[in-house]
């Protein structure tokens, strides 16, 4: 419309002033402008988010296929919904959302996750085809689009979704012609607005993701998930024909896109976690003296923060010279391999 006015007051003046221009100028400035709006190019909106239906609240489920977390016997926390319409539950007992076992739900999370892996994988691709691995030891950047591969695909080090600034932006990765994985100690990183919400994975045959793996997004495949030890995920993995696998996995389930606003909240108090600085604690903790008389009052010095950015709280130094077992990474700014922190087992106090 800018460029439209542009050309329009454009031609008005040159009119204006015809007694100075040849006639032939003005007819030459007429088929310029034509010419102009048929080749420039228009901006390119973004494809619709991919409609979840009914499985908005599940972060694990398959329509065929056992659930189980072969690490023991709650081993993975899971925030939200799992589920599965044929196969067992099993070993699951920190999940904070519902078990759907072959129930009216899950009978329509079956239909809906194969009208959901069909819409994916049907999008039109928008970015240039992609060698099969995705990422690398530096980091590799990508801006929002459907990224489309003809076969099997993976990420090997570390991948970049740039928003831009668009909490919108929509991250669409297709591999139609065989499985999808990631390499131990892969990670996809969201930035500048990007959020796991608006990010799909989908595989015609099975995801996997190494140790170590640091997953943002939904993942719809046609045969088995899995992962591996340690590794974690935001967001969903979702499956119309296999059984899904986890071992001593950390799982956060997003919703539907919020359009910037929300996202993950693992404790449940009300703050997303992305502006949460204890978004880890327990309704126990956040009850308890210790947590009222110092994470409250210095937060960064009582643990309440993830200063080594690992993901894991608290595990800053704290009055108690220690950090809370289930963070492992040695690199705490002033403690594990760095002296003056010794691992010990939490408690209600969070230290």
């Amino acid at each position: 419309m800018k460029k439209m006015n542009m050309f329009k007051r454009f031609i008005e003046v040159a009119f204006q002033n015809k007694t100075c221009i040849p006639k032939i100028t003005i007819q030459l400035l007429l088929i310029i402008s034509i010419a102009f709006f048929v080749i420039s190019p228009t901006k390119t909106y973004a494809q619709a988010v991919p409609d979840l239906l009914s499985l908005t609240d599940f972060t694990l489920f398959t329509g065929v296929g056992a659930l189980a977390n072969t690490g023991g016997p709650g081993s993975t926390p899971i925030t939200g919904d799992i589920g599965t319409n044929v196969g067992a539950i099993s070993n699951y007992l920190d999940v904070s959302g519902t078990q759907e076992n072959a129930n009216a739900r899950t009978a329509q999370g079956a239909i809906d996750v194969q009208t959901l892996y069909d819409e994916i994988n049907n999008m039109t691709a928008t970015a240039a085809v992609h060698i099969p691995v995705y990422g690398s030891l530096a980091g590799e950047t990508l801006f929002a689009g459907v990224y489309g591969n003809g076969g099997a695909g993976s990420i090997s080090g570390i991948l970049i979704l740039d928003a831009q600034g668009d909490p919108n932006a929509l991250f669409v990765f297709q591999f139609p012609g065989g499985a999808f994985s990631t390499g131990p100690s892969s990670e996809v990183q969201l930035v500048n607005g990007a959020q796991a919400s608006n990010v799909f994975f989908t595989s015609a045959g099975a995801i996997s993701f190494a140790a170590g793996t640091i997953m943002k997004g939904t993942t719809v495949s046609v045969g088995a998930g899995s992962m591996a030890a340690t590794a974690t995920l935001e967001g969903r993995m979702l499956s119309t024909n296999g059984a899904i696998a986890t071992d001593q996995n950390t799982i956060v389930g997003v919703g539907a896109s919020t359009g910037g606003t929300g996202g993950a909240d693992v404790d449940s108090d009300g703050i997303p976690d992305a502006t949460d600085s204890c978004p880890n604690t327990t309704a126990a903790q956040a009850a308890s003296a210790f947590f009222i008389s110092d994470c409250v009052a210095s937060p960064t010095t009582c643990g309440c923060t993830d200063e080594d950015g690992d993901g894991f709280f608290p595990d800053a130094t704290n009055p108690s010279a220690t950090y809370d077992s289930d963070d492992t990474d040695a690199n705490v700014p002033g403690g594990g391999g760095s002296g003056g922190c010794s691992v010990v087992a939490p408690t209600l106090g969070g230290n």
